[in-house]
């Protein structure tokens, strides 16, 4: 059985798809020139862990803060943070927090430092 009916030959399919992609592959994209002089974004440590860890609660975000505040006062060294931070995005991409706040906890504890548990401290 024939797939292509009489009034269309093969060959007229062959020429209107190559023309087609001829087309297509000749088009040329050029991004504005107000993106291309725009300087990359400076995000903060505590922008990276809010957005990152996905903070929704006031509680999570107030353990961002305790935690910003660690590093900053040279209690809690910043790889640490970087650490559990990037363990717990590859353990859960939707929902890291909980992973965070319980792997900082037990990296601070292995290196001698204290910190206060996290919103979902469970024991």
């Amino acid at each position: 059985m024939n797939r292509y009916p009489n009034w269309l030959p093969r060959r007229s399919v062959l020429i209107l798809l190559a023309v087609t992609f001829a087309f297509a592959g000749s088009a040329t994209f050029v991004r504005p020139a107000a993106a291309q002089s725009q300087a990359p974004i400076q995000v903060t440590f505590r922008q990276q862990l809010q957005f990152g860890l996905r903070a929704r609660t006031a509680e999570e975000f107030a353990y961002v803060n305790t935690v910003v505040g660690l590093v900053q006062s040279g209690a809690l060294p910043q790889q640490t943070v970087n650490r559990a931070f990037l363990w717990s995005r590859k353990k859960n991409h939707r929902y890291p927090f909980p992973y965070f706040s319980r792997a900082l906890l037990i990296l601070a504890n292995a290196e001698g430092i204290t910190i206060p548990p996290g919103p979902y401290h469970f024991r």
